[in-house]
């Protein structure tokens, strides 16, 4: 058997290196589902503005993944979501994410409604809401726009509604 000339050789430990890289990344592509209600955003960090808001078991295309982040497109709309948050398998109906169990099913407040969203940190929070008779039970702080916070932290307390007017 001939031995391949040193171009060759070099040739072909470029093209293994190449589809040594190549080979996880095409692994990464393809369809996701998300594992919680997930955020699209503009760019590949917590601080990049969201595009909009995938569901819960949304169907999502993954064009390429890097270490935290996932290039993906969901409804024609391209942007970054949480790789932590994506999975090859769909979540079935019937199970509900820890963060979600122990959620109450309404607030005693009448003015505000039962919704409300999972933090940064996995625990689930009351949305943002108006009391005209004052400050709601466990609420942290009193938005621009007249409605109350039950933010668990500072960062991004009222973000959506002018700001914070006052801390409670």
């Amino acid at each position: 058997m001939r031995t391949p000339s040193p171009a060759v050789a070099r040739l072909w430990a470029v093209l293994a290196l190449v589809l040594g890289f190549a080979a996880p990344l095409a692994s990464q592509s393809g369809t996701r589902y998300t594992t919680t209600t997930l955020r699209l955003r503009a760019q590949a960090s917590t601080d990049a503005a969201p595009l909009l808001t995938m569901p819960r078991g949304a169907t999502v295309t993954v064009a390429r993944c890097a270490d935290r982040w996932c290039q993906v497109e969901y409804r024609g709309r391209s942007g970054y979501a949480a790789r932590r948050y994506l999975t090859q398998t769909r979540p079935s109906a019937r199970s509900t994410p820890s963060a979600t169990r122990n959620r109450p099913s309404a607030r005693s407040n009448s003015e505000c409604g039962s919704g409300g969203y999972v933090n940064s940190r996995g625990r689930w929070v009351p949305s943002p809401c108006s009391s005209p008779s004052g400050p709601p039970a466990g609420a942290s702080a009193r938005c621009r726009d007249g409605t109350y916070s039950f933010s668990q932290s500072r960062r991004g307390t009222c973000s959506r509604h002018g700001g914070v007017s006052r801390w409670l």
